[in-house]
């Protein structure tokens, strides 16, 4: 959803967009706590990447 809502803000000002693709995610972990690091990891690189863009 929010990255639609990205691509819809860049199209309707005429910027170019660009989609690459994405990399299957990790489905199989060792316990519950490394599903819980592997989504921080996570979020903390897409705020990054978003932070980069603004």
């Amino acid at each position: 959803m929010h990255a639609h809502k990205f691509y819809q803000h860049l199209v309707d000002r005429d910027a170019p967009v660009t989609l690459n693709p994405i990399a299957k995610p990790q489905a199989k972990f060792k316990n519950p706590i490394d599903v819980f690091k592997s989504s921080l990891e996570q979020e903390q690189a897409v705020t990054k990447q978003i932070n980069i863009l603004f």
